[in-house]
This record gives C-alpha cells, structure tokens and sequence, in this order.
C-alpha cells in the first residue's frame, strides 16, 4: 500500500448525472486545470528528466515541497503514529504539490496538505 499515492471511494453516479450537459462543461474545467498544473510541472523541471511530481527525487522534494510550522506539526503527528512510513511522507508531499499546482499556488498551503493527507490516510 505503501507504493500507491490516492485511495478515493468513488460513489456511483445516477444515469441523470453521467449524461447531464454541465457535466461536458465541468470535464472540460478539469481538463484545463490539469492541463495548466502539467505546464507548471514542465516548467519547473526544465532541463531536467522529471516531468511531473511523481518523479521528483528527495532533493527535488526538499527544494519544491516546502511547507509550513503548522503542516509540519500535523505530518508530525501521522508519521509519530504510525500512519505514515517515510515512504509514504514523501509521496504526501508531492500529492500535495500537486494540488497546489492544481490551484495555482505557488507554495503548499496547510489545506493543500490536509487534502494530500485525506487522500492518502485510511481511516479504519
């Protein structure tokens, strides 16, 4: 488990929903953001053999992933508990990064993190 970044329940839809015409629109607002956070990803690692997150290395991580006392304090607390391995607060990281981009943002804010962390935690 250790190896996988996202764990969403995804609920189902109803058949009203899958063919409503917004939802053309909302695809198509997703599809810009993302296109727009891979731009910022491509820029950021310019000249280098990393194209997304996902590939960043610890040095890439410490430089692009910084974040605040308060976001600190609650990685703190999972990996003390045992709820998230050192593998697992590297990949938290670059999730997090990622929503930020997702955003806009040039830094990871708390919420950013808290979201990375949603994703990642399984709550039993």
């Amino acid at each position: 488990m250790d190896r996988i970044d996202l764990f969403i329940e995804v609920p189902s839809l109803k058949y009203e929903k899958l063919v409503a015409k917004d939802s053309e629109n909302l695809s198509e607002k997703i599809r810009e953001k993302v296109e727009a956070a891979r731009q910022i990803q491509r820029e950021r690692f310019s000249g280098t053999k990393i194209s997304t997150n996902s590939e960043m290395p610890l040095k890439k991580i410490e430089k692009y992933c910084q974040i605040d006392l308060k976001s600190q304090d609650l990685l703190r607390k999972y990996v003390n508990s045992g709820k998230l391995s050192a593998r697992g607060y590297h990949r938290v990281l670059k999730v997090a990064r990622t929503i930020a981009d997702l955003e806009g943002a040039e830094k990871i804010s708390f919420d950013n993190l808290a979201e990375a962390l949603m994703y990642r935690i399984k709550e039993d």
